[in-house]
Parts: C-alpha cells; sequence; structure tokens
C-alpha cells in the first residue's frame, strides 16, 4: 500500500448508528460509512457471516453486534490503509431474525427483530398491534419446546417486557366471535361471551345508527334466521335472546 493511501482522519474512532446490541445475520443489509473515502457503500452479510469489504478481502460482520462489526471495519483499515478511520455502521434492511405473529393481529405473519433485546410489546407493534375484538385474551409464545404465556391485559405492564428471541412463534390467540352487521355504528366481530345477549352485542358495536331499522333485526344462526325485535327489547317487552358463538346479528337499514 502506498503512502499516500494512508490517510490522517481526525475526530473520534468510530460511530454506530442504529441499536448497538443488534446481532447482524445473514441476509441483514447495513450501510457502512467511512469519513472521507468513496468505499464504503451497502453491503449483504452472506450465510457464512461474512461481507466482502474494500481493502479487507472477506470480513466477518454477522454473529456479532453492531458495534462489533463497526471494530472490525476499524481494524481491518487500520492495517496499511489508513490512519484513525471513522467508521459508522447502521442496519439498512433487518433481514436475518425473524419471528411469525399469528392470530389476532392486524398484520399477521413474519416480523423481523430489529433490536438486541425486543419486548413483546414492541414485536407486536411491528405486527400492527392486537386486535382485542377477535383476541381471547391469551398470547402465546412457542419457543421450541418451551411455552410462555402472556394475557393480553398486562402488555402494557410486564407481561409487555417479556424478551422475545429469533425463531419464536407468536401466537395471539383468537376467541368465539359473534358478528355485528348492518346499520350500526362499527360493523364487525366480536369476541364472545357466555351470556351475551342481542342488546349488549349492539351496544359493543356503538348502537344503532340513525337509519336503523330495529324493529326488523334478527339473528343468523346455522343458516336459521331467528327474528328479533330490537325495538322492543330495548323497551324490555320482549326478550333479549342470548347469543351462541358464531351467531351473527342483523340489523337491516329502515325503507325509505
Amino acid at each position: 500500500m502506498s503512502i499516500a493511501a494512508i490517510l490522517l482522519l481526525a475526530g473520534p474512532a468510530h460511530a454506530v448508528a442504529g441499536t448497538s446490541e443488534y446481532i447482524l445475520g445473514p441476509g441483514d443489509a447495513i450501510q457502512v460509512e467511512v469519513v472521507g473515502q468513496n468505499f464504503g457503500g451497502k453491503f449483504i452479510v452472506g450465510t457464512d457471516n461474512t461481507v466482502p469489504f474494500p481493502y479487507c478481502g472477506k470480513i466477518q460482520l454477522g454473529g456479532v453486534s453492531l458495534a462489533q462489526a463497526t471494530e472490525n471495519i476499524r481494524t481491518c483499515l487500520l492495517d496499511g490503509v489508513l490512519v484513525d478511520p471513522q467508521v459508522s455502521v447502521k442496519v439498512e434492511e433487518y433481514r436475518s431474525q425473524r419471528v411469525d405473529v399469528l392470530g389476532a393481529v392486524t398484520k399477521p405473519g413474519g416480523v423481523y427483530l430489529q433490536d438486541g433485546s425486543p419486548t413483546l410489546r414492541q414485536v407486536l407493534g411491528q405486527a400492527g398491534g392486537v386486535q382485542s375484538e377477535k383476541s381471547n385474551g391469551t398470547i402465546v409464545i412457542n419457543r421450541g419446546d418451551e411455552r410462555i404465556t402472556v394475557p393480553v391485559a398486562e402488555l402494557e405492564s410486564q407481561g409487555g417486557s417479556t424478551i422475545v428471541l429469533a425463531g419464536d412463534v407468536i401466537s395471539v390467540d383468537e376467541g368465539l366471535l359473534v358478528l355485528v352487521m348492518g346499520s350500526v355504528q362499527k360493523e364487525g366481530a366480536l369476541a364472545f361471551a357466555e351470556g351475551m345477549t342481542v342488546s349488549q352485542a349492539l351496544a359493543r358495536a356503538g348502537g344503532p345508527n340513525a337509519v336503523a331499522n330495529l324493529s326488523a333485526a334478527y339473528v343468523l344462526r346455522d343458516g336459521v334466521k331467528v327474528r328479533v325485535n330490537l325495538r322492543k327489547v330495548r323497551r324490555g317487552r320482549a326478550e333479549d335472546i342470548v347469543l351462541r358463538a358464531g351467531d351473527q346479528l342483523h340489523v337491516p337499514e329502515s325503507p325509505i
């Protein structure tokens, strides 16, 4: 290496952009910057945990933290290339540490961890959050032969701080459901509870809207319509029918 290639760079030894505790792995895309030089850029960690880096050949960047990866690059460049190189490394695409999130979440599927010690609350946030109206209130983390159960009600407290590991399968268990459809404030699925009545389901759906025909409501149960006059039910003049799991409460629109 010529003397001209050996440069003196002032300033801090190195900087790490991103979460320094994150462990890089195969598939992760990183952005490397060497201050004052033009041989940085985007690199993909290979299946052997190495990255071909200018002046270094294959360098070990997978299986180590961002801080250590930065130091590995710096150490290489100190070997006859640069004097006191300033190196920064950040993750551009997280693709190595996957968990699967299933069940009652907004975006079920694969989630890639973006933190060295991600919590259950953070991972479920990446999946769009829990759909509480579809959940039976229980979250199960499957980790090999181990099962960790966390109540949904504890997500904002201690339960949400449970650490998630790559390879975990998180299941937000779905409960039994009833559907409320038609002229209500909020159509959709509701978690079923024993003893739930049509008036309770209507209330949980936000109540009827301005054009609801409460007198013509019905419950669809196993393909059979069960008429229910919600106007009379609300006045205490008709039976408040107890729903079953899978029932669909339909509230039609009033005729014009």
